[in-house]
C-alpha cells in the first residue's frame, strides 16, 4: 500500500510541476505590475516590531543560517559522499546536482525579477534582491528530494513529510520574522521550489537513474 502512494505517474509529475510554475510565474506578475499583495505585505512588515524579542531573534537567526543555501549546498556534498561510500552513485549524483543547480536558478531568477527586500525592517543584513527566497526554495527541494531518495528507508513517512514542511514553514516565517522578504515572497517561492522538485522526480524518474531495488518506485 505504501509503494502505490509513492507511484504517481509520469504524467502527473509534469503536471503538477508545470501547475506549481504558473503560479509561481502569476505571482512574480502579480506582485511586479499589481497592488494586490502589498497591503498584506505592507502589514505584516509594519507590525513586525510588535514580535521582536531577543530570544526570539536569536532562534531566527539560527534557523535561517542552518537552512541557508550555503549550508544545503555543504549537506548536499556530505550525503553525496555518503552515497558514494554506500554504492549508490545515482542518489550521490541526485543530490549533488539538485541544490547545485536549484541555487543556479534561484541567483538567475534574482537578476531577472529584481524585485527589492523590506527597507527599514532587516535584523539582519542581506544584500541580494528579494524574489524568489532562496532558503524558503531551497528548503522544498532539498527536503522534499531526501524524501524522495530515502523514501524506502523511512518506518513513519507521515511523520517525515510533516517534519518537512514544518521545517519549510519556519524557514519562511524566519524569513519574514528578521525583516529580509515580503511575505508574498515565501507563498510564490514556495510554488517555485515545488515547480522544481516534481520536475527533478519527473526526470529521474524517466531516466530511470535508479536500479532494479527501485522499480516499484520509479514506475510509471
Amino acid at each position: 500500500m505504501k509503494e502505490k502512494k509513492m507511484n504517481i505517474k509520469q504524467s502527473k509529475l509534469i503536471e503538477y510541476s508545470i501547475i506549481s510554475l504558473i503560479i509561481f510565474i502569476i505571482g512574480v506578475i502579480v506582485v511586479s505590475f499589481t497592488t494586490l499583495f502589498r497591503n498584506i505585505d505592507n502589514y505584516i512588515l509594519f507590525n513586525l516590531p510588535f514580535f521582536w524579542t531577543d530570544l526570539l531573534t536569536k532562534i531566527m537567526i539560527v534557523i535561517t543560517s542552518v537552512v541557508s543555501t550555503e549550508v544545503i549546498i555543504i549537506m548536499s556534498l556530505i550525503f553525496f559522499v555518503w552515497f558514494l561510500f554506500k554504492h549508490e552513485k545515482a542518489k550521490a549524483i541526485i543530490i549533488f546536482l539538485v541544490p547545485s543547480i536549484t541555487a543556479t536558478i534561484i541567483w538567475l531568477l534574482k537578476k531577472i525579477i529584481q524585485r527589492a527586500r523590506p527597507i527599514g525592517y532587516q535584523l539582519i543584513m542581506e544584500t541580494r534582491n528579494s524574489l524568489p527566497s532562496g532558503h524558503t526554495t531551497m528548503a522544498v527541494v532539498f527536503f522534499g528530494a531526501l524524501f524522495y531518495l530515502f523514501y524506502d528507508k523511512i518506518k513513519y513517512k507521515k511523520t517525515a513529510i510533516i517534519s518537512a514542511i514544518a521545517i519549510v514553514l519556519l524557514v519562511g516565517v524566519s524569513r519574514i520574522y528578521l525583516g529580509v522578504h515580503w511575505f508574498s515572497d515565501i507563498i510564490i517561492s514556495v510554488f517555485l521550489g515545488l515547480s522544481l522538485l516534481f520536475g527533478y522526480i519527473y526526470l529521474i524518474r524517466k531516466y530511470k537513474f535508479f536500479d532494479k531495488n527501485r522499480k516499484i518506485i520509479l514506475k510509471k
